[in-house]
């Protein structure tokens, strides 16, 4: 049976996200600490790029995954929209 691994920079960004939008947290402050932590700077760089652009395009996603979903996404759990927002 083939074993699945999860990409760290995307699990990291998939934290992020999560925890920008249910803790009191900043940007600054989850960079920070992605600074401190054991990625490689490429995989930094990434991080950064998949939560700024999530962010930045946030409403634009839902907006696309409320078209096509049979569920409204504000209506899914915390992680679940995370991962809707990531992934589209």
């Amino acid at each position: 049976m083939a074993t699945t691994t999860i990409d760290p920079a995307r699990e990291t960004a998939l934290r992020f996200l999560h925890e920008l939008e249910q803790e009191d947290t900043t940007i600054d402050r989850l960079f920070v600490a992605l600074n401190e932590g054991p990625l490689d700077p490429r995989d930094r760089s990434f991080v950064r790029q998949l939560v700024l652009g999530t962010q930045r395009w946030r409403q634009r996603i839902d907006w696309i995954v409320d078209q096509f979903a049979s569920k409204k996404i504000a209506s899914c759990s915390p992680w679940a929209r995370q991962i809707l927002r990531l992934g589209t």
